[in-house]
Formats: structure tokens, sequence, C-alpha cells
């Protein structure tokens, strides 16, 4: 075990550990099923640790634990986006709890479903948000949602062009902070553009 210190605000961490991010997955399957997972983990491995949350962490965790990675879960709403939305206080209020338990140093959110709960625990621990896109948008309540809360992310990654106008055409303001960024197509330029954005955010 690292002997721990105090190192960063809110926090404490053993002093040669990577800063931590916080990965948060819609997804409670393997990471070999997540391309944007293990995109993540290929990406940021070697200079990052990072922390998956999942809704139902049993399936992936064991899957993770095997690699050396650290998991957790948290219930962030089933059943839609009204029950997220709903939720997201309670949510936000663990994820909170984990960013100062394990020093996060940004939080990273593929899919709308747990964006509400951490845009709140970005806002309440004051760490920056990165908000991925990768899968169309279901209704006019979860595209609301979604880009009330994407507006609390320092950036904003669509997998397509689509994807891009849908959140622009229910906020404008979105327009500064969005980049399409598919992770499906050209691997190791996906790879360079995730860590230099996540080092420019977190150093």
């Amino acid at each position: 075990m690292p002997t721990r210190g105090r190192n960063g605000p809110g926090g404490t961490r053993g002093p040669n550990l990577k800063p931590t991010i916080l990965f948060l997955s819609e997804h409670g399957s393997p990471a070999a099923e997540d391309p944007q997972l293990e995109s993540c983990l290929e990406a940021l491995g070697n200079d990052y640790q990072l922390l998956v949350v999942v809704p139902s962490g049993e399936l992936m965790g064991a899957e993770l634990k095997a690699r050396g990675i650290l998991t957790a879960s948290c219930r962030w709403g089933e059943g839609g986006a009204w029950s997220s939305l709903r939720q997201s206080p309670g949510a936000a209020r663990e994820l909170g709890r984990l960013v100062e338990r394990h020093s996060v140093r940004l939080i990273y959110v593929a899919g709308p479903g747990p964006l509400p709960a951490a845009g709140l625990a970005a806002g309440y621990t004051r760490r920056p948000l990165v908000f991925y896109l990768q899968r169309p948008l279901e209704g006019r309540m979860e595209t609301f949602i979604t880009a009330k809360f994407a507006g609390l992310a320092e950036r904003i990654l669509v997998a397509s062009q689509d994807l891009r106008e849908i959140l622009l055409r229910s906020s404008s303001k979105l327009h500064a902070k969005i980049e399409v960024f598919d992770v499906n197509s050209a691997p190791a330029e996906h790879a360079g553009r995730l860590r230099e954005l996540v080092k420019k955010l977190v150093g």
C-alpha cells in the first residue's frame, strides 16, 4: 500500500501516484464492449490513473480489477432522462465523495445518463468536466437535459456532426465547446488529441 499524504485540494494521495481521472460510463458491460472506455485506457493509462464508475459495477468491476484499474459504482438513475435528473443531487454527493477520497483531477463522462450527476459533482468539487456523446439522444427530454448539463463541461466531444447539430439546436451557447471526436475512426489521432486535451485541463 502506498503511503498516503496530502496532495492537492480536498484529498490525499501517495506522492508517487498518477493523477486520477474519474470516468463515468453508461455501460455495465466489460470494457472491451465500450470503445470509449477502452480508448481512454489506452490513451491515458500510462500517465493517469482511471477510476471507472458504472451504474452497476459488478460485471465491469471484476473485469477491470483484474487489470489493476480502480472501480466504483453509483446509482444515478434508471428509467430514462427524467429519472437521472431526479436522482442527480444524491448521486452527485456520492461522486463528490469519490472525488475527494481519490484526489480526482478531472471528471470524464461517456454518455448522457450520468451527465446530470457528474455536472453537479464537478460544480461542487470545482473539478473540470469533459463530456463525450457517442449515441443518439432519445427524445426531447433527454436532448434538453443533455444540452443543459453539457454547458457545465469545459469540453464537449461528440461522435458525429449530426450529434453536434442536435446539441447546438438546443443551445447555441455550446458552440465554442464542441468538437467532433469519433473514437472509432483514426484511433491514433484520437488518442493523441485526448492526451492533449487532458494534459491541458489537468497538467
